[in-house]
Order: structure tokens, then C-alpha cells, then sequence
């Protein structure tokens, strides 16, 4: 699992933007009298590269708006209630060795990426429990899955990204996934 921050995601987006500029003066740079040695090279193939570098950079440009907006729209401390379902020490409803390190549930009237109330890991809390009121620290976002995992502590309680995958471990391990936090 990978932590992406805010900063992380501007400062993709700021490299996109100067990527797609230094693409411009290159072009630019191949039509004067003294090109450089790569826009030259580059544009003996025609503008076509030129073009296609361009898009690339635009694209990347319009990737990192899109993830800066999702992570702008993410519930990252947000106080939410959360119903245990599977206490800690119980097992998965499908697969009996996998057992719950922590507290697993979900927030209720709020839906997730698979159509279901939104899944919640609850830390911070050694013990079973039915139902806890915390907030959202941290999101485990499974790029190999459809829905997200929200990470739920006591008031005050912070877990750092290393913490967080050895509690989370369990079951994350069997999907791809970054924390955003």
C-alpha cells in the first residue's frame, strides 16, 4: 500500500504542466533555425510526436484534476458511526481462517463503490464492540476493487500509514491499494 497526499498530487500536476511545456518549446525550438539536438531529432517523424506528447501531457494534466478533486471530496476527518458487524477475533461470513484483527464495519446511509454501506475499520479500540463513534483518519482506496475501506479512530488518535497496513494487513493483503490520509 502507498500513503498519497494532497502534496503528492500537486506536484504530479505541476510536472505534467511543465512536461507539456517543454514539449512546446521543443516544438517550437524544431521549427527555428537552431533546433535543438532532440527537437531535431524528434521532428524528422513530423509534428505528429510533438502532437501526441502534447495529449500525453494534457492527460496527465486532466488525471491529476480528477484525483485532486476525489481527494478533495474524501471524508478525511469527518466524525461518523460506525456498526461493528464483524467484532474483532470474529471470522469472515465466507472464509472461515480469515479472522478479524480489528473492528469491521459500516456507516450506516452511506453507501460505498459496490452499492453497500460504506465499509469501516475501526482502530484504536483493543476490544469488541457493537457499535463506536469516530473519525475518519485515513481511506484504503483498492485499486483492484470497486469500493474503498474507510479507517475510523477515537478522537485525538492518529495512526500513522505503517500502522495502519499491519492492522489492516489481515485482509488487505489480498488487494492493491493506496492510503490517502
Amino acid at each position: 500500500m502507498k500513503k498519497i497526499t494532497i502534496v503528492q498530487i500537486i506536484v504530479s500536476l505541476v510536472l505534467n504542466i511543465i512536461f507539456m511545456e517543454v514539449v512546446v518549446f521543443l516544438f517550437i525550438t524544431s521549427i527555428i533555425s537552431y533546433p535543438s539536438p532532440l527537437a531535431a531529432f524528434i521532428y524528422q517523424f513530423g509534428p505528429i510526436p510533438f502532437v501526441l506528447l502534447f495529449i500525453s501531457g494534457i492527460l496527465g494534466v486532466i488525471s491529476m484534476v480528477k484525483e485532486l478533486i476525489r481527494f478533495s471530496k474524501l471524508p478525511l476527518g469527518k466524525n461518523v458511526n460506525v456498526i461493528v458487524d464483524r467484532p474483532m477475533g470474529s471470522t469472515h461470513p465466507e472464509y472461515n481462517d480469515l479472522i478479524y484483527k480489528v473492528n469491521y464495519g459500516y456507516i450506516e446511509g452511506v453507501m460505498g463503490g459496490d452499492g453497500e454501506e460504506q465499509d469501516a475499520y475501526v482502530l484504536g479500540v483493543y476490544s469488541p464492540v457493537e457499535v463506536f463513534q469516530g473519525r475518519v483518519i485515513a481511506i484504503i482506496h483498492r485499486l483492484n476493487d470497486k469500493e474503498d475501506k474507510w479507517v475510523v479512530a477515537p478522537e485525538g488518535v492518529k495512526f500513522s500509514k505503517h500502522e495502519i497496513m499491519q492492522f489492516v494487513e489481515f485482509q488487505e493483503k489480498y488487494f492493491n491499494s493506496v492510503i490517502y490520509m
